[in-house]
């Protein structure tokens, strides 16, 4: 259980570095480029992310099978499902150089960026970035799978460093979003091949290889991953998508603003999104060997402690979105405030459903939460594309809550806790009520401060919810933990107190 804590722990670590690292070069960004430009680079970024779905769900079958044979112990199973998907990425990549390759050499012609032939570094780097992701994604899978995703994320914490360290040197040099676009790809790079190596000399047993692969393993693969893709094609859709929609109706400065407001909620999202990801491995794992106590307890205690930790955060983002605002990016972001709030609603629907779709997914399910994803895409397109019109970046924020709440919490949830025979009620009141007490008693705290003492820095800010937290957390333990949970948190504080005090008597 220690390991997955470790996995846990350094999966919120790496998103919070991401997340300080936008937060740090965004304005640097916007700033050397200018808001236009970001609204391409937006663009450019919603690209990346779509034609990463070329990996056709793969990844996300590598950790479901790799866990499995490590559940029960197959080594050499394991393998075979590693050198498949290694010979299956290699030729998906070449296929997408190929490809990118011949669009740069193609006719004259304006790109959907807005930009001519000559720069062709820009779609090389694209192109380059997402086949570099690829094996990104397959090896951070193959150690997420063995329950080593700890060392994924040291290595992706490095690459994100390396990131916006070019990014800030070809910004320097004048090289604009080519320039960006050129840090994405060499910081992918250098990912790929790292994790590659770590995943060689640390899974024994693992030698990825071009093979010849059976039908057979083939078909297994595909009859997982097929329906992985749908459901992550849908996620991304309704992730990145919006801005492409906005930029039908309304001007790139309006991609922008709106892209502002997306990349902060998706930030939120996909940061407590790595607690279930860290729990994934760990029920396919029990479902490789029967277990089925532990599939029930990931996703009632799983899911009580994810609502502990991610409505707070999301109730203070949505109370402190305009002073964020003003103080990180400036006036012209303002804007972003309402998107912003009314996305916060709309993540924490999605983060309700986190657990349970992992969990149907990872136990025989995945169809069904893939149909649902599916649907949930499609509903967001037609909301969105009915309210951008007469709303504008408002209607497009709408149309993602309408989705998240009508589909993901009110349909992937309740069929989550049906096949595990679990009561809906009994699921929201263990694992939402600890939470929501939380998310009120923060609340309340941010705003007795803000009225004393308004936050005028992002460190004011930190400063300003880590307070909050502090002071609701014992509110939300008391409600939230169990009476024998207590006695052991307690037990635990009271034994970490002696140790120190015979310390400092020994200093003495």
């Amino acid at each position: 259980m220690n390991r997955w804590i470790v996995n846990i722990g350094s999966s919120y670590a790496r998103f919070l570095v991401a997340i300080a690292a936008v937060v740090f070069v965004t304005p640097i960004i916007i700033e050397r480029v200018g808001l236009e430009a970001y609204g391409i680079w937006a663009l450019v970024l919603a690209t990346v992310g779509l034609l990463g779905l070329m990996d056709f769900g793969l990844a996300t079958s590598a950790v479901k099978f790799i866990a499995e044979r490590t559940g029960d112990a197959d080594r050499d199973g394991r393998n075979r499902v590693m050198c498949a998907l290694f010979t299956v990425y290699t030729g998906i990549s070449i296929a997408l150089l190929l490809g990118v390759t011949v669009a740069t050499l193609g006719g004259p012609g304006e790109s959907m960026f807005g930009e001519t032939r000559g720069q062709a570094v820009l779609l090389l780097a694209v192109g380059g970035s997402v086949a570099a992701g690829l094996f990104l994604s397959l090896f951070r899978a193959a150690l997420a799978g063995a329950g080593l995703m700890y060392l994924a994320n040291v290595v992706e914490i490095m690459v994100t460093f390396l990131y916006v360290s070019l990014t800030l040197l070809f910004l320097g040099l004048d090289y604009g979003v080519p320039g960006l676009a050129a840090a994405l790809l060499m910081s992918s790079s250098a990912g790929a091949i790292s994790l590659a190596i770590i995943a060689r000399l640390r899974i024994e047993g693992l030698r990825p290889r071009l093979t010849l692969m059976r039908w057979r393993e083939v078909k297994g693969l595909l009859s997982f991953s097929i329906w992985a893709f749908v459901a992550n094609a849908a996620v991304l859709a309704i992730l990145r998508m919006d801005p492409i929609i906005i930029k039908a109706f309304m001007p790139l400065s309006a991609v922008a603003v709106y892209a502002i407001a997306g990349r902060i909620a998706e930030y939120v999202l996909l940061l407590n999104k790595q607690f279930s990801n860290a729990l994934m491995p760990l029920v396919s794992q029990a479902h490789g060997r029967g277990d089925e106590a532990v599939v029930e307890r990931v996703l009632l205690d799983g899911s009580r402690y994810l609502m502990a930790i991610a409505l707070p955060m999301l109730a203070l983002l949505a109370f402190h979105a305009e002073t964020l605002l003003l103080i990180w990016l400036g006036e012209d972001l303002r804007a972003a405030t309402t998107p912003l709030r009314l996305l916060s609603v709309a993540v924490g629907f999605s983060i309700i459903q986190l657990n349970a779709a992992n969990v149907l997914g990872m136990t025989g399910r995945h169809r069904f939460v893939a149909i649902t994803m599916g649907a949930s895409a499609a509903l967001n397109l037609v909301v969105t594309i009915a309210l951008i019109p007469a709303y504008g970046l408002v209607g497009a924020a709408t149309a993602t809550l309408i989705t998240a709440g009508v589909v993901e919490m009110g349909v992937i949830l309740p069929v989550a806790c049906r096949h595990l025979g679990i009561k809906m009620r009994t699921f929201l009141h263990h694992a939402l009520v600890p939470g929501m007490v939380g998310a009120v008693s923060a609340t309340a705290v941010a705003a007795a401060l803000a009225t004393q003492s308004p936050p005028d820095s992002l460190t004011g800010l930190v400063i300003h919810g880590s307070t909050a937290v502090a002071v609701a957390m014992p509110a939300m333990l008391f409600v939230g933990l169990s009476r024998s949970e207590r006695e052991s948190l307690s037990g635990t504080i009271a034994r970490f107190g002696r140790r120190r005090s015979v310390a400092n008597e020994g200093i003495a």
